[in-house]
């Protein structure tokens, strides 16, 4: 087991002087009860890492999603906070919170998809959420080979309370998440395509998938591909077949739906359908620009919360796919 110290998991203090250094944390929850839930991503500004860019994606409860990015950087000393976004460091390893108290714009699922986005009126929204876990950290290590050439990066899946406040309302978050955190050189220029995914279950099972293809002679292949299986919090390395990468940048047949996955372990197979049930769709440029919606960019990105059916449970957890513009 990792031991995870708070150094690893408040922002760094001294800044490297790296070309390409970037840190970044990245948060997802989903309560299907609720239909509420969020993508929230938060990053050291490429050029000016002493700046920090806060993407949020909230599901709220009508279907529509609140989307904002922010500039920003206040003090931090227990975690890291942009212009309206506190990541706080309750417990390393085990304890994390969120806090927003800002604007966002609220679009549609189709209008994110299509990309048509002109100037709307940004509405206020609060929210405090505490992610909780049990389950071993899983650490990648320093793999400089892998895209991103973390110089570290840890993920662990877990349980996420508390109260989004929006148009004079209160919703009760009681729902499933996830949450990254990586700091390093980050170069993208050869990747093709992703698909991150991850749920847990009621019993105390849960998965994680990491996998990555690359343009090669113009074709594209494999390039990094990891996943993990966490039973009552212990971690075990898998294999994971069936990975389900994009394959179209067409939004209307690219994204949603249902898919299978298997993963393979000392402890056994799971064989695993998913049904995502939410989609939050944005562009990425690379060196940590992100635009909302899909423009014309580098990538297409989809956000998909998503229903997982194993062994008669019923889980809760995240489909994030990424794919690049053609040509490649």
């Amino acid at each position: 087991m990792t031991a995870i110290t708070f150094e690893d998991e408040i922002s760094v203090q001294e800044l490297p002087d790296l070309p390409g250094w970037v840190e970044n944390y990245a948060f997802d929850a989903f309560d299907p009860k609720a239909n509420i839930g969020y993508f929230i991503h938060m990053s050291r500004v490429a050029g000016a890492p002493h700046l920090w860019w806060e993407k949020l994606y909230i599901y709220l409860p009508d279907g529509t999603v609140g989307a904002q990015h922010n500039f920003g950087a206040r003090p931090a000393p227990n975690g890291a906070s942009g212009a309206a976004l506190d990541v706080v460091v309750i417990e390393p390893g085990r304890h994390l919170q969120l806090n927003y108290l800002g604007p966002v714009v609220r679009w549609s699922e189709e209008e994110l998809a299509e990309g048509h986005l002109v100037q709307r009126r940004p509405e206020l929204i609060s929210f405090k959420f505490d992610f909780k876990s049990g389950n071993e950290v899983w650490d990648f290590g320093k793999k400089p080979t892998d895209f991103g050439g973390h110089s570290s990066h840890i993920e662990q899946a877990g349980l996420v309370t508390g109260t989004l406040n929006f148009r004079d309302k209160s919703y009760t978050m009681d729902g499933r998440g996830y949450r990254d955190h990586s700091r390093g050189v980050r170069k993208l220029n050869e990747m093709a395509d992703s698909a991150w995914l991850h749920g847990s279950f009621p019993s105390g099972r849960a998965f994680a998938v990491y996998a990555v293809r690359e343009v090669h002679e113009g074709a594209v292949r494999p390039r990094s591909e990891k996943a993990v299986i966490w039973d009552n919090g212990k971690l075990y390395e898998a294999t994971a077949h069936g990975q389900p990468y994009l394959n179209t940048t067409n939004p209307h047949n690219g994204y949603g739906g249902k898919y299978g996955i298997v993963l393979e372990s000392e402890i056994g197979t799971m064989e695993i359908e998913a049904d995502i049930v939410r989609t939050a769709s944005y562009t990425y440029n690379g060196a940590n620009d992100y635009l909302v919606g899909l423009r014309a960019g580098d990538f297409d990105v989809f956000e998909e919360p998503t229903i997982f059916r194993w062994n008669g449970e019923v889980g809760v957890g995240n489909t994030e796919r990424s794919i690049r513009r053609l040509p490649y």
